[in-house]
């Protein structure tokens, strides 16, 4: 987000504006003022978020297996 201050057309604050990368891993996300001439006076904080849906992590119904162990203990087995 990108506001003016009232009180100065020289100065925005600059809250949480996205800034680019090359990585599309990483979102990064910078924190400060940028002038009037396009210069920047900011904090940057980067983080790597993770796709829930691809973890490998314990499912509700069996707590410590993943979701494929969980389906192998409740198939029948042919012996």
């Amino acid at each position: 987000m990108l506001f003016k201050l009232p009180f100065s057309d020289r100065v925005s604050i600059r809250l949480a504006e996205p800034v680019e990368t090359v990585v599309p891993t990483y979102h990064i996300r910078d924190f400060g003022f940028q002038y009037r001439d396009g210069s920047i006076d900011s904090v940057a904080i980067g983080v790597s978020l993770v796709d829930r849906s691809s973890d490998n992590s314990a499912s509700p119904d069996s707590p410590g297996k993943s979701d494929s162990q969980a389906t192998q203990d409740t198939q029948p087995s042919d012996a």
